[in-house]
């Protein structure tokens, strides 16, 4: 049986985009971004939707502005998977222009405990494994993709930066616990809808939004050093990337205090890029009832 076409179509874009630069991929979005702008398909309804409802106190103008931004950059973020996934390392390496908060990391990895990094999908967040992982031992959870084509392409993509990836089970987690009371690294996507067990309610941007308890967790059982990390477009072709000591809170023993310290510590880090956001996603599914 073949796989659905837009896999297919996935796999092929994959494949073409290998050969752009980082900066061909962005002037490439811009003429997408144009073409797409009076879109009333999914994405684009899905980015204006959490936009309007994110930032009500912006004007139409603005909000259009922002829109049309976040378009742009979401379609550069697709473009740039094939050189991120398929050029050789140094490539996406040489691409990073500038580092901000090194010292946070340094500073953790130091200190003998084990450094849990939020990585919110902002700007380029597939580049922070080829940051990242030159610095250190780096295990993370990984769920395999439904599409085994596709799966080649990530799998291969993650692990030849030199990232151990283990199943996102209670195995993996178990490995991901160990791993950090030994010191190690590991890197988490803290702002991805959860099934219901496996998270709590918390505003994000003002609204209630199911918040997955799986990072709190970690950092609380395993007592590591928190961090968030930014891989951001400087629209030249290149990327910043930032790194920020984040609040204890966010291990609190209250799962709810725990899930708004950290929804907040995104907010943070989103407000720096605002249109480098995956805006894209539906954030604010799956909120219970009784929540909303």
């Amino acid at each position: 049986m073949k796989p659905p076409f837009k896999y297919r179509l996935a796999c092929r874009i994959l494949e073409l985009t290998r050969h752009l630069s980082f900066k061909s991929a962005w002037k490439l979005s811009g003429l997408l971004r144009i073409i797409m702008s009076g879109s009333k398909g999914r994405l684009l309804t899905t980015i204006r939707n959490n936009i309007q409802k994110v930032f009500p106190d912006k004007s139409p103008q603005e909000q259009e502005q922002l829109i049309q931004s976040t378009l742009r950059h979401t379609l550069a973020f697709g473009l740039e998977a094939g050189c991120v996934w398929m050029k050789p390392l140094e490539y996406g390496i040489e691409a990073i222009t500038e580092i901000r908060g090194i010292e946070h990391l340094e500073q953790a990895q130091a200190s003998g405990r084990g450094v849990l990094i939020l990585l919110p999908h902002l700007g380029n967040w597939e580049m922070a494994n080829q940051f990242i992982a030159p610095r250190a031992e780096v295990v993370a959870l990984y769920k395999p993709h439904p599409n085994k084509q596709l799966e080649h392409y990530i799998y291969n993509a993650r692990c030849r930066a030199g990232v151990t990836m283990v199943p996102t089970n209670k195995s993996g987690v178990v490995q991901i616990v160990r791993h950090l009371k030994a010191g190690g690294v590991t890197v988490i996507l803290p702002d991805q809808v959860p099934d219901t067990n496996g998270g709590v309610v918390a505003p994000f941007f003002n609204h209630p939004a199911l918040t997955p308890t799986l990072a709190p967790k970690l950092a609380k059982s395993s007592k590591a050093i928190i961090l968030g990390l930014v891989c951001a477009r400087d629209e030249k072709g290149g990327f910043v990337v930032s790194i920020t000591r984040a609040p204890d809170t966010i291990a609190d023993a209250d799962p709810a205090v725990a899930a708004q310290s950290m929804n907040q510590f995104i907010e943070e880090r989103v407000l720096e890029y605002p249109d480098q956001y995956q805006w894209s996603y539906k954030r604010y599914k799956n909120v219970p009832l009784q929540s909303s």
